[in-house]
């Protein structure tokens, strides 16, 4: 009856054990090397998601105003004098950058998401347009370019 015990494999070795400690760590080691790099692309993509929306609002404003003014110049003006005031941001305040006569720069930052703004009229007087590119970079040493909009408006007859 003891032999009986004794014969019977129904447990599992230490090599069994053990091997299949080291393909459940490297299983999971492969996982948790992938953790960090999601992580570090998730904020990347937030990041460009948050510029994006920034130029976006700009630019949407600036075509709202642009139909209330004749020219170029009056909307830059009344871009600069805006009393607008954005959710998180306050009141919007932009300043006029120096710059050549066929180009109009205003520029504003957002301290609190450590963005720049910066607005670019570009005149052409010849077929009545407006260049306008809108650019929001990262406040910091490099000033990293996060998105950038452009459109093209026209001052026709109304």
């Amino acid at each position: 009856m003891f032999m009986h015990y004794v014969k019977k494999n129904s447990g599992m070795t230490l090599v069994e054990v053990l091997a299949s400690l080291v393909l459940l760590s490297i299983i999971i080691i492969s996982f948790l090397a992938v953790f960090p790099t999601v992580a570090k692309q998730n904020k990347a993509s937030e990041e460009f998601m948050d510029a994006t929306y920034i130029a976006q609002s700009e630019m949407e404003y600036i075509i709202s105003i642009k139909g209330q003014e004749d020219g170029l110049t009056d909307l830059a003006k009344k871009l600069k004098e805006s009393e607008r005031v954005i959710k998180n941001e306050g009141r919007v305040s932009y300043k006029i950058v120096p710059s050549t006569a066929r180009e109009i720069v205003l520029e504003r930052e957002i301290p609190e998401l450590s963005y720049k703004v910066v607005i670019i009229f570009n005149k052409d007087v010849t077929h009545q347009t407006s260049h306008v590119l809108v650019k929001v970079s990262q406040l910091d040493l490099e000033e990293k370019l996060r998105a950038q909009m452009e459109t093209i408006l026209w001052w026709g007859e109304k």
